[in-house]
């Protein structure tokens, strides 16, 4: 466990809360998420962070689904929704499996995320200092 408390990304596409998330079993830049507005959403991170690759919407959107589970193969994934109901789902194996350099793939974007987000902070915490300082200027000039 580290002590630094900001995490390494912000996942912000969902426009619901988000119940449950899962990493692949068999891929290590492979996880999925389900949302309340009925969304079943799968990100690679070494693909894409900011958009999933790919989505499913349940019933055009009428069912929070809350759970979600893969199964030890990784090619399928079931999700349980707020009307008691649970659904497989096959995920390809071009989509599933993992390419051989993944793990280093993974390991350089992570990488590069925490880069960013220190560039980010570092920034912000530049934005704050000016801001400061400006406000100080304002109220020296009153």
């Amino acid at each position: 466990m580290t002590n630094n408390k900001s995490p390494i990304f912000t996942f912000e596409s969902h426009g619901d809360y988000v119940y449950d998330v899962g990493w692949s079993p068999i891929h290590p830049a492979l996880f999925a998420a389900v949302d309340g507005s009925g969304r079943l959403d799968f990100w690679n991170l070494n693909k894409e962070t900011e958009t999933p690759s790919a989505s499913i919407d349940i019933d055009n959107r009428t069912r929070a689904i809350n759970k979600l589970k893969w199964s030890r193969k990784g090619t399928e994934i079931v999700i349980g929704d707020d009307h008691g109901e649970m659904r497989i789902y096959e995920i390809s194996e071009n989509f599933a499996r993992p390419e051989n350099d993944e793990y280093d793939k993974l390991l350089k974007t992570l990488e590069n995320l925490k880069k960013l987000n220190q560039e980010s902070m570092n920034f912000n915490l530049n934005c704050n200092t000016d801001s400061n300082y400006i406000n100080y200027l304002i109220e020296s000039f009153k």
